[in-house]
């Protein structure tokens, strides 16, 4: 119990530490095993298929990362070369609050009725403008190629991430890599207070401490 109240109350910093320490853990089981190292550690299985899939998934996690980042970098050139996202402010009849339409078919539904045809014309007109902008300077920096990129990693992550969580661990560093994969997935920012995450955090904190034999992060 005591290590799920310390997983509860550590800072943020400390706990994404946790998780750092958990993937350089399992990245160096995995280098040993690559290079054809002998087991330190008597009994311990380093040749475990939930450890390889959890390679493969952490390659995949990185490479996403560095896609996302490279997106994000991207898309803020693009809004300061056009200015601002491709859609069109409507005021709406009988409300205070405007709303923001990306697409024809949401002005339609935004401004129904022939009393605002005049509206949608101007709104669709104006908005096919910024379409054209924004496409003109997509297409000279990249954005949406990257986009897709990254959208695309995703979808293998995740594929890669339920591939690994249901491999049967044989080890310790197993099962370890798959707590590992779920909290990074689920709670990357190790925010979450709600059960059951601090008391995920706890247990791979314990079997980071059992299978290093360090004491508790």
């Amino acid at each position: 119990m005591a290590d799920s109240e310390n997983t509860r109350t550590l800072p943020v910093i400390t706990r994404r530490k946790m998780l750092s320490a958990a993937a350089i853990y399992l990245a160096a089981s995995t280098a040993r095993l690559a290079h054809g190292s002998s087991n330190p550690h008597p009994g311990r299985e380093w040749n475990d298929p939930a450890v390889s899939r959890w390679r493969e998934w952490n390659a995949a996690h990185r490479c996403r990362h560095a896609l996302c980042r490279r997106q994000q970098k991207l898309e803020a050139g693009l809004l300061k070369i056009v200015g601002r996202f491709p859609q069109v402010k409507l005021q709406i009849p009988g409300k205070a609050e405007p709303a923001f339409a990306s697409t024809s078919k949401e002005i339609d539904r935004l401004l129904p009725g022939p009393e605002m045809s005049k509206s949608r014309k101007l709104a669709k007109a104006k908005l096919s403008a910024r379409r054209k902008a924004w496409n003109t300077a997509d297409e000279q920096i990249g954005y949406s190629l990257a986009y897709k990129a990254e959208t695309e990693m995703a979808d293998t992550e995740a594929l890669l991430a339920e591939a690994l969580w249901y491999t049967p661990a044989q080890s310790i560093a197993g099962v370890t890599a798959k707590l590992h994969s779920l909290i990074e997935t689920e709670d990357p920012g190790a925010r979450l207070k709600e059960m059951p995450w601090p008391e995920l955090r706890s247990i791979l904190s314990d079997l980071l401490r059992i299978d290093t034999k360090k004491p508790p992060i």
